[in-house]
């Protein structure tokens, strides 16, 4: 079966549902993957000069003292709640 005939056939069973919860399933689940599959797509690998640029960062945020330790950061998060 092709995709013209496979969206037909899901259209003509989506107008044959009756229920309400399995209509707000089927838009809920709808919606969401097709906002996944939009990210995905928009989705740009970064060249590899901006990668050597953010290891440099990454490098003299460390070597500036910028870094959180998880340890510290996970007594941090303790104090929000």
């Amino acid at each position: 079966m092709n995709t013209e005939a496979r969206k037909i056939s899901f259209i003509q069973d989506y107008l044959k549902i009756n229920d309400e919860r399995i209509l707000n399933a089927v838009e809920k689940f709808f919606y969401k993957t097709k906002s996944e599959v939009f990210e995905e797509k928009s989705f740009k690998p970064m060249s590899l000069e901006v990668f050597n640029n953010e290891i440099d960062k990454a490098i003299e945020d460390e070597n500036n003292n910028k870094i959180t330790d998880t340890e510290t950061l996970k007594k941090r998060i303790q104090k929000w709640t």
